[in-house]
């Protein structure tokens, strides 16, 4: 798996066409879904996408598609948090599998 399977806040204000300090406020404030991992802010790209959909889902021109992929495998979460700079000790890759855990069971059952 080559494929980042999240956005940092930066990345994520982008896509949006935001600035970076209304992407933070908009985590702070629980409108857009995110995982924590210690200090660092990493928004699943398929949360995100589940939240431009829901947005858009009464248009027939949707913006993006829902694809809800497996979850990781350890070395899959092991490279992902290497690339975002983040220590891989166990504590960090349970961390990032609970949070997409979550956020994968709240996507499903809306």
């Amino acid at each position: 798996m080559n494929e980042r399977l999240t956005y940092t806040v930066e990345e994520a204000a982008k896509v949006l066409g935001i600035s970076r300090p209304t992407a933070y406020m908009a985590i702070q404030d629980s409108k857009i879904p995110h995982i924590r991992i210690g200090r660092r802010i990493l928004i699943p790209k398929v949360a995100l996408t589940r939240m431009l959909n829901n947005a858009t889902e009464n248009s027939d021109n949707a913006i993006c598609q829902l694809v809800i992929p497996e979850l990781p495998t350890g070395k899959e979460i092991t490279k992902e948090l290497e690339d975002a700079g983040i220590p891989t000790n166990n504590s960090h890759r349970a961390a990032y599998r609970v949070g997409m855990e979550r956020i994968l069971t709240a996507l499903e059952k809306q």
